[in-house]
């Protein structure tokens, strides 16, 4: 389910054999062309130096970012496609604002539903706010850019498509149906034997609303504080 970075780490295994710094490596290469990559677009967006320093700051030298390169989780490669999918929707947005020719919005916005259709691969647990997401984007479109949308919309639906289908069988699989399925006597979609759901969604918890009560006064907790409670998740020499 977290099957990404795994697969983005096999050819550097190949190329340079199997060691802690060469299965860090993408890691970090991906952090730095995130980087720049969302220095770009707010270059491209005209905000002021000022708003471009702050928003930058606060995302790349937040200590979970950092963390997050430095700690090469697989699951952690997520919040790295975040900021680079959401460059490109940046980018693509001011291709709008400017220009009538929407070839290049176009590239940048087969680019945006291309990173979000493998960050899928990345993490189980985004993908219910992946999905939210992404319609919350289609509804911008349609509310900003009104019949100006439909080929877009059209675009991100065909290319998410492509890519994701795995993704939908799977979850009909292991949360609907409950039996593996075999397509073209070739492709099997497995039956897990047991589902994170208990552990990862509200609904295995219980009541609903005070799970989602309780998760809402820790989320805020981290966020006043920047501790989780836990050591493994802060910066060396930092208490």
């Amino acid at each position: 389910m977290n099957i990404l970075y795994p697969l983005i780490v096999v050819p550097f295994v190949k190329l340079f054999g199997l060691s802690l710094a060469v299965y860090r490596l993408p890691m970090l290469i991906i952090s730095v062309i995130a980087i720049y990559l969302f220095f770009y677009a707010l270059l491209k967006a005209n905000l002021k130096s000022s708003k471009t320093f702050i928003i930058m700051m606060v995302i790349f030298l937040s200590p979970i970012m950092i963390e997050y390169s430095r700690w090469t989780v697989e699951s952690n490669l997520f919040p790295h496609l975040m900021v680079i999918f959401i460059s490109f929707l940046i980018l693509f947005i001011n291709e709008l604002e400017k220009s009538i020719n929407d070839k290049t919005a176009i590239v940048y916005w087969i680019l945006f539903n291309l990173i979000i259709a493998i960050s899928a691969y990345a993490y189980s647990n985004t993908w219910i706010f992946l999905v939210f997401f992404v319609i919350g984007v289609y509804l911008f479109l349609i509310w900003k850019y009104k019949k100006r949308s439909t080929k877009f919309i059209f675009i991100s639906m065909s290319i998410l498509l492509i890519f994701i289908w795995p993704l939908i069988l799977f979850i009909y699989v292991n949360y609907i149906s409950h039996s593996q399925m075999i397509l073209f006597n070739r492709i099997t979609i497995t039956k897990l034997t047991a589902n994170r759901s208990a552990s990862q969604f509200v609904i295995g918890h219980g009541n609903s609303l005070i799970a989602i009560k309780d998760n809402l006064i820790n989320t805020f907790k981290i966020l006043v504080t920047g501790d989780d409670g836990m050591p493994k998740n802060t910066l060396p020499f930092i208490p």
